[in-house]
């Protein structure tokens, strides 16, 4: 099934609960996800590499794909 058709079952599941347990566990997983960031999982060594990556990015550091492959095959 597509995702499309699991979000309009869901919606007509919670349309006819009359459970605030179910609603209130719903509401807990959007919130809980709205708060997670991925940058503070990855470790300090990680963000310092990455913030070092799109630094080259904006300095024109870069190579082209292809280029890049060819050279470590």
């Amino acid at each position: 099934m597509d995702i499309r058709t699991e979000k309009l079952k869901l919606i007509e599941l919670l349309l006819h609960t009359n459970n605030p347990s179910i609603i209130e566990k719903i509401n807990s997983i959007f919130q809980s996800e709205e708060t997670q960031d991925i940058w503070e999982e990855l470790s300090t060594e990680q963000q310092s590499e990455i913030n070092h990556a799109i630094d080259e990015v904006k300095n024109g550091e870069t190579v082209e794909f292809g280029t890049f492959i060819a050279k470590h095959k």
